[in-house]
């Protein structure tokens, strides 16, 4: 699956990008012939055949499809810029999102909001959960300062101070999110630089758990996603759940990592590998400011 997927998806005259999944019964490969039209049934009819170019067709910056645009950037080395300003156009796009009417502080909690919220948040960060995945397995030490810069701008972007505690913690939300599917993806492939850069860029953000010093992501974003770890309970299916946000994360992005990384039963793995080490990192954030080893 992996070599089709590559090999098939890659090609500049494909039309098609194999996906994984199960069907009923034993399983089939399943095309779509392209069948030339048989012109009114005439056999002595001269048709001129279209032969492909040598050339390689080169691939546009289209918005229809961000993850095919980002796989022809990233081993480019002479699309530098063009990588950089792909990343930038998400991000202006996805914060725009995150400061609209959707997500306003506001709003009163009512039944099934904290559940509309988190698949609003998700919807918009989507694009950008399968910019980070990519950078972190496969950008090259020089590209993930990219990958720093993408968290950084999210957890610097300006957040309103006023309103519902709950939907203020919330807001945090997409960033804790983003760092979930980096530092699987990083752990996945043992790229520690990778993920040090989703965890470890200093960002100067305000919680009420971090006064506005600046200090390392995984610090701000553990902090958040403690003060909202019990509001999971308000999703169906989970209100009798241990770990609210645990589960909740596992199952929402394991769809997501497996659709690029194809880990199989060593998701469940990896997923908790990530977050033991975001544990540890919050942790000894926590002990170093406190004065404790």
């Amino acid at each position: 699956m992996a070599y089709v997927y590559d090999k098939v998806g890659t090609d500049p005259y494909s039309k098609q990008t194999p996906h994984y999944g199960s069907f009923d019964g034993d399983g089939d490969f399943i095309f779509r012939p392209q069948v030339m039209a048989d012109a009114d049934s005439k056999t002595d009819l001269a048709i001129m055949v279209q032969v492909p170019s040598t050339e390689v067709a080169v691939r546009p910056l289209s918005a229809d499809a961000p993850t095919e645009v980002l796989k022809t950037l990233l081993p480019s080395p002479t699309d530098r810029i063009r990588l950089e300003d792909f990343v930038n156009a998400q991000l202006r796009s996805v914060i725009a999102a995150l400061n609209s009417d959707t997500f306003s502080q506001a709003a009163p909690h009512v039944e099934g909001e904290f559940e509309r919220r988190i698949a609003a948040y998700e919807e918009v960060i989507r694009p950008l959960q399968d910019t980070v995945l990519l950078l972190a397995k496969w950008g090259e030490p020089n590209q993930l300062g990219l990958l720093e810069h993408i968290f950084a701008r999210l957890a610097e972007a300006d957040r309103p101070t006023t309103g519902l505690v709950r939907w203020i913690a919330l807001h945090w939300y997409p960033v804790l999110n983003l760092m979930y599917v980096a530092g699987i993806s990083a752990l996945s492939a043992r790229r520690f630089d990778a993920l040090r850069a989703s965890m470890l860029v200093r960002v100067q953000a305000s919680t009420h758990r971090v006064d506005g010093r600046r200090v390392e992501l995984a610090r701000v974003v553990g902090g958040a996603g403690v003060d909202i770890g019990e509001e999971f309970k308000r999703i169906p299916g989970y209100e009798r759940r241990y770990t609210l946000r645990s589960d909740y994360l596992f199952n929402s992005l394991q769809a997501v990592v497996e659709n690029h990384l194809f880990l199989g039963r060593r998701y469940n793995e990896v997923f908790n590998a990530f977050e033991v080490v975001l544990a540890l990192t919050y942790a000894d954030g926590r002990g170093t400011e406190d004065g404790r080893v």
